[in-house]
């Protein structure tokens, strides 16, 4: 997962888009959504909001890198067998938690 493809992604959930244009990934001014026929004034002005609120700095980048990294391992059939053999002893333990353990024994 990139950029774009996170920020569309956490807009749809605040707004129907069709679609978001990025110019430059370091600069907003030049981000464009396409708003979906049916998108309400509140809605735009929600995803705005979401937009102009976004941090962008090493934290994000790291939360999208966990996303990628997890829907990557998630349907890989050892990495789920060892996900429930951990479970067993750390219940309660999402998946990426559970991938950020084994990065530390990287």
């Amino acid at each position: 997962m990139n950029l774009s493809a996170y920020i569309t992604k956490m807009i749809m959930q605040i707004c129907p888009i069709e679609g978001l244009s990025m110019g430059a990934s370091d600069d907003k001014s030049t981000w464009r959504f396409s708003f979906a026929s049916d998108a309400t004034s509140e809605q735009k002005q929600a995803a705005q909001d979401y937009i102009d609120n976004l941090v962008l700095d090493a934290s994000l980048m790291e939360t999208i890198r966990k996303i990628d990294r997890d829907q990557k391992f998630s349907s890989d059939l050892l990495y789920n067998k060892n996900y429930k053999d951990y479970l067993l002893t750390n219940p309660g333990v999402t998946f990426s938690e559970f991938m950020d353990y084994l990065e530390t024994l990287l």
